[in-house]
């Protein structure tokens, strides 16, 4: 069950340089997948960053998300090759200003990279909408080999 979904809109915005990094940053990593190198690990943390960075810009204005929280990386558990993209799902490591501690969130995202215009398409799914934010500390994260996701998310957002 998905939480409440917002549809991202299509005409240019402040997130649209952001989308056209990250549909070259998945594009630089399947051309490197399965290499299982420390070049295709840096080219998946690099796809990490933008994905956090659109997420956090994504983010603002939510009536769920405080100005003052900012979004800091992704941390991806598992990986998933896809037609034309990737899905990630890991962790959301997120901050609130003037803090020192982090937290963590579930977070599942799908992007797609269109081959005719190099436009992208996604998926982002983050929080537990039944545990809200900032329950878990980021020292109290789970290990690489445990992810639960949420029956129900509590940000959801979806450009096609």
């Amino acid at each position: 069950m998905l939480g409440k979904l917002r549809r991202c809109p299509t005409e240019p915005n402040e997130t649209g340089d952001l989308e056209e990094m990250l549909a070259k940053d998945v594009l630089s990593y399947l051309r490197v997948r399965g290499g299982r190198d420390e070049f295709e690990q840096q080219q998946l943390r690099i796809v990490c960053s933008t994905l956090a960075r659109v997420l956090g810009r994504l983010l603002q204005g939510n009536e769920k998300w405080s100005v003052y929280y900012w979004v800091d990386d992704i941390l991806p558990i598992s990986t998933t090759v896809i037609a034309g993209g990737i899905n990630v799902r890991g962790l959301m490591v997120w901050g609130q200003s003037k803090q020192a501690q982090q937290w963590v969130e579930p977070f599942s995202g799908t992007v797609r990279v269109l081959e005719t215009s190099n436009r992208v398409i996604y998926q982002l799914m983050g929080g537990d909408a039944a545990r809200g934010t900032g329950k878990v500390p980021y020292g109290n994260r789970k290990t690489r080999e445990s992810l639960d996701l949420p029956e129900e998310w509590l940000f959801t957002f979806l450009k096609e």
